[in-house]
């Protein structure tokens, strides 16, 4: 694993490397844009990292998932009271959140992390899901 991939494996360090690129400020104005949730949506949020949008998307059902684990546990202990949170592959995201019945799905920065099949996989997952 590269120093990069180790050092973005920390939620803090994750979380500043997002400030300096301008992350937060666009992923804010996407969901302002195209997530309109209605009274009893329930929104998936598909490697949420370290769950910073769950309290924005309050009062509406959040769950967010990651496969990193601090990432996970740093959303749980920052933002437990706003939404839920589950460490899962995104292979395993349609097992993992079937119950929990989701209406909309938000993707931001993971697919280009994946391969064309895993990517094809998940939005299929998703599609089933939604």
């Amino acid at each position: 694993m590269t120093i990069r991939a180790r050092l973005l494996e920390r939620p803090n360090v994750f979380a500043f490397f997002n400030f300096l690129i301008g992350v937060n400020d666009r992923t804010r104005q996407i969901i302002a844009d195209y997530v309109k949730p209605g009274p009893d949506t329930v929104i998936l949020d598909v490697a949420c990292g370290r769950g910073d949008y769950a309290k924005a998307l309050h009062p509406h059902r959040y769950v967010g998932v990651d496969n990193n684990p601090a990432y996970i546990e740093y959303a749980k202990n920052r933002f437990g009271k706003f939404g839920t949170f589950i460490c899962c592959d995104v292979a395993d995201v349609r097992h993992h959140t079937k119950d929990l019945r989701p209406n909309v799905a938000i993707l931001i920065g993971v697919l280009h992390h994946l391969t064309t099949e895993q990517a094809g996989t998940l939005l299929a997952d998703i599609r089933d899901l939604l």
